[in-house]
């Protein structure tokens, strides 16, 4: 009987727990969603005309500089309460909140959005992993999508010459990290932490997020990288970008082992082959029609890239 109440028990706790991420996310969610960059513009267009309204000359620099003001406050206000008030879930599963890094926050005022740091390794995996049969059991992994956007944030945002005992403990668990996602959810997308725990084990992940920054390794059809390019730009926009991304690979090529040149490469050369691919399947119009500008910028820069490395 013992037995089967510390079992009820364990049950309950992990139950629980779920409950209570579920809960903090929806909170945070909710929160970011009144207080972020799309509300306080919300805000200011709200003041502006309201002094329309009442026969008053707009000031748009002053409701600005207000809005900021107030999103400070209620920014400060909502992280206070969020920390009260999940505090007990927070510190099992080895999660902070904090305010989104931001220029404003530099100078004391920060933006409105909160966002989720992972601050202890290990009490995050075992507590993430213990809750795996109530969350995809009932459907309810959303708050893990959360978790590993804000885990994959995390990443982007180290200083690699400067970590702090937070950062290397998470550089030196991507593995483990990614590991365990996959156990809560099969279905969650881990391609990109994946691609992250790849580039650490070889010390060249720094130079893996930098090429990311560049936007250069969306692949063809899924955001809006080099080979979806010639869909929305004119020609000399389309040579601009074409010759950074090889600029790009140039400087990566000098880093030698510890750069992400030889990745790079295939992946440039095999978006210009889509592109060009592309070229035939786009409706030209009268005012429109760059197919010819295009296929000579795809092909002079196809012929570059391949020379770049031999």
């Amino acid at each position: 009987m013992d037995s089967q109440n510390r079992v009820a028990n364990l049950s309950d706790f992990r139950r629980e727990s779920a409950e209570q991420l579920s809960r903090l996310i929806d909170d945070l969610n909710e929160h970011n969603r009144h207080h972020g960059p799309g509300a306080n513009m919300g805000k200011m267009l709200g003041r502006f005309l309201s002094a329309r309204i009442e026969g008053q000359d707009p000031d748009m620099n002053r409701a600005q500089a207000e809005v900021i003001v107030e999103s400070a406050q209620d920014a400060r206000t909502g992280l206070a309460e969020l920390q009260t008030k999940h505090r007990a879930v927070l510190n099992r599963f080895g999660l902070s909140l904090a305010h989104e890094a931001s220029i404003g926050l530099r100078h004391g005022l920060p933006s409105g959005p909160i966002s989720m740091k992972v601050t202890d390794v290990r009490a995050f995996l075992r507590y993430a992993q213990s809750v795996k049969p109530i969350l995809t059991s009932e459907g309810r992994n959303g708050p893990f999508k959360t978790l590993l956007e804000s885990v994959e944030q995390q990443i982007r945002t180290i200083d690699f010459e400067h970590p702090s005992p937070i950062d290397r403990s998470i550089l030196e668990n991507l593995d483990d990290e990614a590991e365990a996602f996959g156990r809560i959810d099969p279905d969650l997308d881990l391609r990109t932490l994946k691609q992250y725990a790849l580039f650490q084990q070889t010390k060249r992940l720094p130079n893996y997020l930098a090429v990311e920054h560049a936007g250069l390794w969306h692949n063809p059809g899924k955001g809006f990288g080099p080979a979806d390019w010639i869909k929305d730009m004119m020609p000399a926009e389309l040579d601009r970008r074409w010759a950074h991304a090889a600029e790009t690979l140039r400087s990566q090529q000098k880093l030698e082992k510890t750069g992400v040149a030889q990745e790079l490469k295939s992946h440039l050369l095999l978006c210009i082959e889509k592109a060009i691919e592309n070229l035939s399947e786009i409706q030209w119009s009268k005012d429109y029609d760059y197919k010819e500008d295009f296929s000579k910028i795809l092909e002079k820069y196809r012929g570059e890239i391949n020379s770049i490395g031999n």
